[in-house]
């Protein structure tokens, strides 16, 4: 996917909020004292206000009800803004990034939310590693950016596959990694898309 670096244009700004997940307690079959520890294969292995989550990257594990599942960005994951690279960690609710907009033009915008979630002992990554020298690690079901068109299903980084091309280049590389951080990161940017680059691979955002 091809952005036009054009920065003319300028999202409207909106409400600013930060959300901070609580930690989910250790519940379920063979639960430790660490966080989302617990192994299940249905809601019934979990306690009353928790789930068994299935999906990547929790692959059975108890998570509590209404917590968002960690499929976000490496703390030290550099987001792009017009004042330069910055970890998306140490980004604020006054934060500017560049966006896509429907015309596929990067633009700056306001910041709608971002969020930290806690992850669970043993979280993977999925890093990639593309041919012009970039690389990323994201959670393997963090979304890729799917542009303005919503019925468009975006792929997820776990579904990333060398040799296939994304945002001009190829792929030459894709492992699981491990993730020693004790949460993962996202982003909302004001606008058409919602997408935004991470360490320079434009990606979608989790947070809808």
């Amino acid at each position: 996917m091809t952005a036009t670096a054009t920065a003319t244009a300028t999202a409207t700004a909106t409400a600013t909020s930060t959300t901070t997940i609580p930690t989910p307690r250790p519940t379920g079959v063979g639960a430790t004292t660490d966080a989302g520890s617990g192994k299940c294969t249905t809601n019934a292995d979990c306690p009353s206000g928790y789930h068994c989550a299935q999906g990547m990257p929790l692959n059975g594990r108890c998570w509590k009800d209404g917590s968002r599942e960690p499929i976000c960005l490496a703390a030290d994951t550099k987001i792009a803004t017009p004042s330069g690279e910055i970890a998306v960690r140490d980004l604020t609710p006054t934060s500017r990034v560049w966006t896509l907009n429907a015309r596929g033009e990067r633009v700056a915008a306001s910041l709608v939310t971002t969020s930290h979630v806690p992850v669970p002992v043993g979280h993977v990554m999925t890093h990639v590693v593309f041919a012009d020298g970039r690389q990323l690690s994201a959670s393997p079901g963090h979304p890729t950016c799917g542009g303005a068109n919503t019925s468009r299903t975006a792929a997820t980084m776990v579904e990333l596959r060398e040799g296939q091309r994304y945002d001009r280049a190829a792929i030459t590389k894709t492992e699981q990694v491990p993730y020693a951080e004790k949460e993962t990161y996202d982003l909302l940017p004001a606008g058409d898309t919602g997408c935004y680059w991470a360490n320079g691979v434009l990606l979608g955002s989790t947070l809808r």
